[in-house]
């Protein structure tokens, strides 16, 4: 289940209130599939996701496994833990452009072949780069856990929630992966 950030006329992509955790039942509305969630995501796009432990695999398989793929998408990330499957014989494959800062074990082989360039950047940095335009972000994808005292990210929720704040405030689309 992911959350499209405010888009108060897509209607609910789910069943009935009753089905849902209470957290999420005044948001029914903005539920819907991670399939259609990574259609929301446009040619030209530039699209944050998040890092680590808060990789929205979900998310980014569903943006992958698009039968018609936006054209021209990167995708702008630190480490994406086992966002792309690594250990095919072929190596990684990926159908988006990578720009990451931090190269890990899906990102070694893409920027050997040229599919991903390696930025060099401490974490802190990127918010401010952001916020002045450096690093364009047309789309983030995150992900984020109930608020019922069971997160399993701990501090990225807060980390990433925070991100995608300052990036909703920019009206550019925020969509969530729910951890269950």
């Amino acid at each position: 289940m992911t959350t499209p950030s405010e888009d108060p006329d897509r209607p609910s992509r789910v069943g009935p209130q009753d089905d849902l955790h209470p957290a999420l039942r005044g948001h029914a509305r903005k539920l819907c599939s991670a399939a259609e969630a990574a259609a929301r995501v446009r040619p030209g796009d530039h699209v944050f996701i998040g890092t680590a432990c808060a990789t929205p695999r979900t998310l980014v398989a569903a943006l992958e496994n698009l039968p018609v793929r936006p054209a021209d998408v990167e995708l702008v990330h630190f480490l994406t833990d086992l966002a792309l499957a690594h250990d095919a014989p072929a190596g990684p494959a990926t159908h988006f452009r990578h720009r990451s800062f931090f190269v890990g074990p899906d990102m070694q082989e893409l920027v050997r072949q040229g599919q991903a360039d390696y930025v060099p950047l401490s974490i802190a940095r990127v918010p401010g780069l952001m916020a002045i335009g450096r690093i364009g972000v047309d789309v983030a994808f995150i992900q984020v856990s109930l608020p019922d005292g069971t997160t399993a990210h701990g501090a990225h929720d807060h980390a990433e929630v925070g991100l995608a704040r300052r990036e909703h405030d920019r009206d550019r689309r925020v969509l969530a992966g729910l951890s269950r």
